[in-house]
């Protein structure tokens, strides 16, 4: 099992969003995905991927109490929806509560044990047997964050073309490059610029070049793929992958890219 996490430094990058696609198009090509959510302070991909029956069990109540929690109602079958079922690979989430009144009262020392060993068990007892586990990850530098870094394979790296974004996701790539150095973290990574809006002159070009060439300089790697802005996905997060929806064929063959960039890992 790869795990996969979707990380940025800042929000409105629509990386719920894009978490959700990838994961859309891997089950769509037969592979078995695991979706998690582990923005719980500011979780989405329930929405995002439609759900709308209510989830037994949430990553809340498992943190809570893993030893009382059943791990088969936890992983939450997608393929329930009318959208998802012909999709050939299994898929399934495992989501986080909008509900205020549901934190989680532990330690950032025993999440980070139960998250890990949640990653293990899936890796090594689930059934079928998953081949990829993608995690929408909290934006900033909180525990949670942290402990997606220690539990990943590869991380995608989303960001926008605005000053704000550019800067957070340069400065984050530092801390990357140190933990790596200094801490022998084994992470690959590649950088992804979504909402790209439409270029209309000289100087929006002249804009995103410095932008790319920011990245470009101090990540030391090329932008995978830009996700352009998208008009219907400005009025309701949702997955595009498999839908006709006029004017979306650029941002599903992003989403696309994305997935075979997954399954080349």
């Amino acid at each position: 099992m790869k795990v996969i996490s979707f990380y940025s430094f800042k929000g409105g990058t629509g990386r719920t969003t894009a978490t959700a696609n990838v994961a859309a198009e891997l089950a769509r090509r037969n592979k078995n995905v695991v979706v998690v959510d582990l923005d719980i302070e500011g979780p989405g991909l329930e929405i995002v991927l439609g759900v709308k029956e209510k989830i037994p069990l949430y990553i809340q109540d498992y943190l809570k109490d893993p030893a009382e929690a059943n791990l088969k109602t936890l992983i939450y079958d997608l393929k329930r929806a009318q959208q998802f079922r012909r999709y050939r690979g299994s898929f399934c989430l495992i989501a986080a509560n909008l509900e205020v009144q549901s934190p989680v009262d532990a330690t950032s020392d025993i999440v980070h044990t139960i998250i890990s060993d949640l990653i293990r068990t899936l890796r090594q007892s689930a059934t079928p047997r998953i081949d990829y586990c993608l995690i929408d990850s909290q934006s900033g530098y909180g525990d949670l964050a942290a402990t997606v870094l220690d539990i990943s394979d590869h991380l995608f790296l989303l960001t926008k073309f605005s000053r704000q974004h550019i800067i957070g996701t340069v400065v984050y790539h530092e801390l990357l490059h140190h933990l790596m150095t200094k801490r022998n973290l084994e992470l690959d990574f590649d950088v992804v610029v979504s909402v790209v809006p439409e270029i209309t002159n000289k100087t929006e070009k002249k804009l995103r070049d410095e932008y790319i060439s920011l990245i470009h300089k101090n990540t030391h790697r090329d932008v995978l793929i830009e996700i352009p802005d998208s008009r219907s996905l400005k009025w309701r997060e949702e997955v595009v992958i498999g839908k006709s929806l006029p004017g979306e064929g650029d941002v599903t063959k992003a989403f696309r890219v994305i997935a075979q960039r997954c399954m080349a890992l």
